[in-house]
């Protein structure tokens, strides 16, 4: 049977050249989240696997409290980088906008934005130029080097023709700040719910099987809140979705202790929950310094059909990960029960 991508459903063949078809590893937990490489799936396409990361995977990194827990914790991705942490500011001083950028060591810099601004006069273009040094520069060059091969004069407001980046650079205003205000959204909520859904889907596929992820009632929900606008996600795709802290008897159940929380152990799973036993998916991010996540699963259930003595003790029913040294213990059924 071929292997279909979790993601777009196509056949993994293998064609070559059309990487729609071809397998690609898929670290379930981003490696740029604390991942594993022992949590992972290769029913990915490697199309998807890019477009996805893109899209879905670099905005919910980029949130505010996951990029700080990245720089605590040192969790470089597959680049092997830590990124800064950009901020939208404005100066104080003129109400310039810049950006201010936290690099993991903690050191900061800022960025003011380039501006060009055309004022277009009957007789001639009047150009405010303005940004960091750098930029302004390599702007102003740019400006010479075409006013001469088109043969045209620049002049200063004053009236002066300039020939040279030095003299343009001689009559320019500068104007330096240190002092900003930032501004900080520091969730977005369609960045966490995408994100959060795509490693519930890589989840199931991975606990459920093939046959949840594939069934209208089980990954095809998921799959509408990645690649369709909040507006069209219809309302049975987020049943039963909360987010906050998870309640003491599934922490319980999933050996959710305190010492984990404070070491920052992700810790994802699927168990039935509730008196008609329907399957929820468990998220706690960095022992829950993110917020805790329970979505359902829906009603069709795959091969993990009910979790009592029938099924094989050793089964995996979840995962738990240290982010720093990436080392992954799995949760089976008999750890449950013992625990529940």
């Amino acid at each position: 049977m071929t292997a279909r991508c979790i993601y777009c459903r196509n056949e993994l063949t293998g064609v070559s050249g059309d990487q729609s078809r071809q397998p690609s590893l898929e670290h379930i937990v981003p490696l740029a989240l604390g991942g594993s490489a022992k949590f992972t799936t290769m029913d990915v396409s490697a199309k998807y696997n890019h477009d996805l990361g893109t899209s879905i995977d670099a905005p919910f990194m980029n949130q505010l409290p996951i990029a700080m827990l990245r720089h605590q914790l040192g969790l470089a991705g597959n680049s092997g980088k830590i990124p800064p942490i950009v901020l939208n500011a404005r100066s104080l001083d003129n109400n310039e906008p810049a950006r201010i950028s936290i690099s993991p060591d903690g050191s900061i810099d800022y960025q003011f934005e380039t501006m060009v601004i055309d004022d277009q006069k009957t007789t001639h273009t009047e150009r405010l130029v303005a940004g960091s040094p750098e930029r302004v520069r390599e702007i102003l060059s740019g400006m010479l080097k075409k006013a001469k091969s088109a043969q045209k004069s620049i002049y200063s407001l004053q009236g002066n023709q300039v020939t040279s980046l030095d003299n343009i650079l001689g009559q320019a205003t500068v104007e330096e700040t240190t002092t900003f205000k930032a501004s900080v959204v520091a969730m977005d909520g369609t960045t966490w719910v995408r994100g959060l859904f795509k490693m519930i889907l890589g989840l199931g596929h991975v606990v459920l099987g093939p046959d949840w992820t594939f069934s209208a009632d089980g990954g095809d929900r998921l799959r509408t809140v990645l690649f369709c606008e909040p507006e069209q996600w219809p309302n049975h795709a987020l049943k039963g979705f909360s987010a906050g802290a998870i309640p003491a008897d599934v922490a319980r159940m999933l050996g959710i202790t305190n010492d984990l929380r404070r070491e920052k152990w992700h810790t994802l799973a699927i168990i039935p929950r509730g008196k008609d036993c329907e399957y929820v998916a468990v998220v706690s991010l960095f022992g829950g310094d993110l917020p805790d996540s329970l979505v359902t699963l829906g009603s069709e259930r795959g091969w993990l059909t009910t979790v009592n003595e029938t099924m094989r003790p050793d089964a995996r029913i979840g995962v738990r990960i240290d982010p720093v040294t990436r080392e992954v213990v799995w949760i089976t059924v008999k750890e449950a029960l013992d625990s529940a």
